[in-house]
């Protein structure tokens, strides 16, 4: 995440996407919350393609947290802004994605990962 405000000063859009995304892979709270909030558009600041469904998906999965870390009401806010640009059937299809990303990828947690011992 680091890395990501160096980005962001030498205004390479296209990297922070790349990084953003790979860090919400690894299961980290601030980048999945962060890149659910960018992907469906909430706001629209690094031009990703809009997905309301895997950005409703994310933000669905963040509530498990409850309100570890203070994120709670931002949790529900966001959620509930994007879950109001939805369908019924988007938000279907976001309760599949969300279970789907909860068995490939690692539990969401605070602490990034170590890069070493």
């Amino acid at each position: 995440m680091d890395y990501l405000e160096i980005l962001h000063r030498e205004g390479d859009t296209a990297s922070i996407r790349q990084w953003l995304e790979l860090a919400a892979r690894s299961g980290y709270q601030v980048a999945v919350s962060s890149y659910g909030a960018y992907i469906s558009h909430t706001p629209d600041k690094l031009d990703y393609p809009l997905d309301l469904v895997k950005g409703y998906a994310l933000f669905t999965l963040l509530k498990d947290l409850g309100d570890a870390g203070g994120i709670g009401r931002y949790v529900e806010r966001k959620g509930e802004e994007i879950r109001e640009k939805m369908t019924p059937a988007q938000i279907e299809d976001s309760e599949r994605i969300a279970k789907e990303w909860k068995t490939t990828h690692p539990p969401l947690s605070f602490f990034p990962d170590k890069l070493g011992y």
